[in-house]
């Protein structure tokens, strides 16, 4: 098997989660503001996030204290 057919993530999830993280850092910090994982979870599809999911912005938040 090739690495990308190893890989726990497609390369689209990966350049999914790349075009979301750039939104949220502009300047290429390499960080982002705690205020915009609900953001970031809520904008990436899973693995990585809730999108399309049922899920509300209360239980994300519950999911990023947890």
């Amino acid at each position: 098997m090739s690495d990308a057919e190893n890989a726990v993530l497609s390369k689209a999830q990966l350049d999914d989660f790349a075009s979301v993280w750039c939104e949220l850092d502009p300047t290429a910090s390499m960080l982002i503001k705690t205020e915009h994982l609900p953001r970031l979870f809520m904008t990436l599809q899973p693995p990585l996030g809730f999108a399309g999911q049922k899920a509300t912005i209360q239980g994300v938040n519950a999911f990023i204290r947890a």
